[in-house]
């Protein structure tokens, strides 16, 4: 029924492919045109110039016999000689050595001075210098306060010109009956230092003394202060030149001028002034100040010793003069 058969292959040319012909083409872009142009460096010149030789200078020594000259040697010889001797005298530069080739600039600790006995119960609260340089005071007492200070304070000194240093214990050290707040050495004796404590009183003390160093104090009454004493400074007598008054600044805003009476071994209130909360600029605080100010610190003007400035405690600082009309009112001025 069926059977095998084989037949000649058929060939068909296919409808849906088409045979892609190929052509080569050429384009140009436009011709891109360059050209080179030579450009010059500044010419630069180098001219050395010669300034004059500088002849020598001769100097010659002017005569002067005039009677001016002559008044004010006689005038001035007198206080060069105190001074050269005062300074012969002075021990304020005993072992420096001028060193005018040290570059170095790093501060070096030389010492590290405490009071053992204390044990770290008391804070330094003030620093001063001797006349001399040989001695540097400390005032120890506690700043956290909150009401009438029952606290022992000290004041403490090392003499620093010493070979051997104790650096644990203090060479001379003098209790007070509270926080010793400020220090202040006189500017002529070197035994001598003043300070103020917490409860107001100004005291001096004499560091040559054996027995009772304390020679002047000022008490605690109505001419005295009622806070804490910030700062005390010796001010020369402008009466008597020879003498030194104690100023002392407070936190009762009080500036308390004191001179030493040696018969009653007392601080007496030469001058007083008060630093009152309306000095205060309004556009500062945005609203009208009453009552006193405290004042934190004091310094004098070199130049004319009755003008002074104060710092107060609530950032003020305030130009004052010691010509001011107005007193503090303490018994005396009453």
């Amino acid at each position: 029924m069926f059977s095998d058969e084989a037949l000649e292959g058929v060939e068909f040319q296919s409808s849906w492919k088409k045979e892609r012909s190929l052509r080569d083409s050429k384009t140009q872009t436009s011709e891109m045109l360059t050209s080179d142009i030579g450009v010059q460096a500044l010419h630069r010149s180098d001219v050395e110039i010669q300034t004059d030789a500088e002849g020598t200078k001769r100097i010659v020594m002017a005569m002067d016999d005039s009677q001016a000259l002559s008044d004010f040697l006689v005038r001035i010889e007198p206080i060069m000689s105190r001074q050269l001797e005062r300074n012969n005298r002075s021990h304020a530069f005993d072992g420096y050595d001028l060193d005018v080739y040290d570059e170095k600039s790093a501060v070096t600790c030389l010492h590290k001075l405490s009071h053992g006995a204390f044990n770290g119960e008391v804070s330094c609260t003030g620093l001063a210098w001797s006349r001399s340089g040989s001695t540097l005071a400390v005032s120890y007492g506690r700043m956290d306060h909150e009401d009438w200070c029952t606290h022992k304070g000290a004041l403490c000194t090392w003499n620093l010109d010493r070979r051997v240093v104790n650096t644990t214990k203090a060479d001379t050290v003098i209790d007070t009956n509270s926080c010793l707040m400020c220090i202040a050495y006189h500017p002529e004796k070197p035994a001598i230092i003043a300070g103020g404590n917490f409860n107001g009183e100004v005291c001096i003390w004499d560091l040559s003394r054996e027995d009772d160093a304390q020679i002047f104090t000022s008490g605690i009454g109505d001419d005295s202060h009622r806070e804490p004493v910030t700062e005390v400074l010796w001010l020369q007598d402008p009466d008597k030149p020879k003498r030194y008054n104690l100023v002392s600044v407070s936190s009762d805003g009080k500036v308390l001028i004191w001179k030493r009476n040696n018969k009653k071994g007392s601080l007496e209130l030469l001058q007083g002034f008060l630093l009152l909360a309306s000095s205060m600029p309004t556009a500062s605080s945005g609203r009208e100040r009453k009552g006193e100010m405290g004042v934190s610190c004091i310094s004098y003007v070199n130049e004319d010793k009755n003008q002074f400035v104060v710092g107060s405690e609530s950032g003020g600082i305030f130009k004052c003069s010691m010509n001011s009309t107005a007193s503090v009112p303490t018994s005396k001025s009453r």
